[in-house]
């Protein structure tokens, strides 16, 4: 059975026992004795021969340089020699020792909550994703992980009850309306939950990343230490090789399972704009993110320098891997950050930009159970636009509770440095939450429009205009909250909703 992470620290102990070992192998006149688990100095006395024994560290890597004199102890410096040599030890490794845990539940569960409570609340079908608990072991084998598929929630319900009732407004007065929530509306919902899965599947990317981290901090150590074994032994020319792919393998698994190198953000007219997703760099022919290191050495001291190098090696190979993601997340910030330049409700990727109804005078036909159906609902069914609301919100609430920083956190000099990505990860996070309760302000405000729409075309008096100027009045003012002004908002930000009792 190969080690783990786990054993990290009986492992160093092991490392540490044979860097003495070597070091007493090629810098000095003492050689390892096995059986009595020492090391011994011989030679002659005149016709004498003599030999001289010192204790051996332990199998943890601790004590060793004593003689059976104390005072020969004191005067040789091998007790200090052998501390010197584990402290040298341990400024290569220990920074290696608290890695993130990425098969804890912590991982995994943000991981589904991201997927169940905000991408399959926003999704209208059932998608993929690799299951995060299990313990693939090496690259070869990313594709067999087993994928769980993650049901929808209410949303393509939802969205399909107010198209429904759609057809029993006509006129004019409704064209608008319709185009902005009953055909624009659904592709930007299914754009936000496209960004948002490509979002969230970098706590994947990450978790896979530290997944191949950790066995490469175990891969190094393990035969680091048998090539100090062998340098004890008096070999010449040692070496090892290490296979750097953690971004490979990060990536393959982190690419949307049956969509490529992108995925598309549609609107319902049919023009796209490719999201960024972490690409599958196998198919990358100039790929600079895989290779071979080959580590050599002829003794102690050239050995020591190969296991620093080692740990840079795989540290600039991590370094290379978060970079991947930390730029997958500014692109796609970026990306939706130009949306701010679409004003239209029909060319808008991830906000709406509604046009209120200010006069039911060009309606023909509003039937009174449709708008019921299709805002408030009659207690059973129905009130589509409100539980559709209430569904953003759900999603928005659940993103607040998800951060990358708290699952990736390691030593300063590992990687990107303490929290890796997740500053990119928290402002794209921040700026999904804004839009999607931006949005959600915008469906409850459209429902508040469309009823007083409704008793402006029953009462086609002054008091029912009045109300109607009112709610167009605030739709035009917007809900308060600017995803593109780089500004932490809350719910609270907020403008107050229309007089619902209209």
């Amino acid at each position: 059975m190969s080690a783990e992470y786990r054993d990290l620290p009986k492992l160093v102990g092991k490392l540490k026992l044979a860097a003495i070992d070597a070091y007493i192998g090629s810098s000095s006149n003492f050689s390892l004795n096995k059986r009595s688990n020492s090391y011994v100095l011989s030679g002659k006395l005149g016709s004498l021969d003599m030999s001289v024994s010192m204790s051996r560290p332990n199998a943890d890597g601790t004590g060793g340089g004593e003689f059976a004199s104390p005072e020969r102890t004191e005067r040789s410096g091998y007790k200090e020699l052998f501390d010197q040599i584990r402290k040298r030890v341990d400024r290569i490794v220990k920074p290696w020792m608290d890695l993130p845990n990425p098969y804890s539940d912590g991982f995994n569960g943000k991981i589904n909550e991201y997927r169940e409570k905000v991408v399959a609340v926003l999704s209208e079908t059932s998608f993929e994703g690799l299951d995060p608990a299990a313990k693939t072991t090496d690259v070869s084998t990313v594709k067999l992980q087993s994928l769980e598929k993650i049901a929808p929630g209410r949303m393509r319900t939802l969205l399909k009850g107010m198209n429904d009732y759609a057809p029993a407004l006509e006129g004019s007065a409704f064209n608008t309306f319709r185009a902005t929530f009953v055909t624009s509306m659904p592709s930007v919902i299914g754009n936000l939950a496209l960004l948002a899965r490509v979002h969230g599947e970098t706590l994947l990317a990450e978790q896979l990343f530290f997944k191949q981290l950790r066995k490469k901090v175990v891969e190094v150590v393990e035969k680091a230490t048998g090539a100090f074994e062998e340098i004890a032994e008096e070999e010449d020319g040692v070496s090892f090789d290490m296979l750097l792919n953690i971004l490979i393998w990060g990536c393959m698994a982190a690419t949307i399972p049956g969509g490529g190198a992108a995925a598309t953000a549609r609107l319902a007219g049919g023009a796209s704009v490719p999201l960024a997703v972490l690409k599958d760099v196998r198919s990358l022919k100039d790929s600079k993110t895989a290779k071979k290191a080959t580590f050599e050495a002829d003794n102690f001291e050239e050995m020591m320098k190969e296991l620093k190098r080692a740990f840079e090696e795989i540290g600039e190979d991590f370094r290379n891997a978060e970079k991947a993601v930390d730029e997958n997340l500014r692109s796609n910030m970026n990306l939706v950050l130009g949306d701010k330049a679409n004003h239209g409700y029909t060319d808008t990727f991830f906000h709406l930009t509604p046009a209120p109804i200010q006069d039911a005078a060009g309606a023909t036909r509003m039937d009174e159970n449709a708008v019921n159906q299709m805002t408030v609902g009659d207690g059973a069914t129905g009130g589509y636009m409100s539980q559709i609301a209430a569904e953003l919100e759900k999603a928005a609430k659940a993103l607040t509770g998800i951060s990358m920083v708290d699952l990736v956190r390691r030593k300063h000099n590992i990687g990107m440095g303490p929290t890796g990505p997740g500053g990119a990860f928290a402002e794209l996070r921040q700026v999904l939450y804004e839009l999607l309760q931006d949005l959600r302000w915008k469906v409850d405000e459209g429902n508040v429009n469309l009823r007083a729409a409704m008793r402006d075309f029953q009462e086609s008096d002054a008091s029912s205009q009045k109300a109607l100027d009112a709610v167009a009045s605030n739709i035009a003012q917007g809900s308060g909250v600017d995803p593109w002004d780089h500004k932490k908002q809350k719910e609270e930000n907020l403008r107050p909703h229309s007089n619902g009792n209209v």
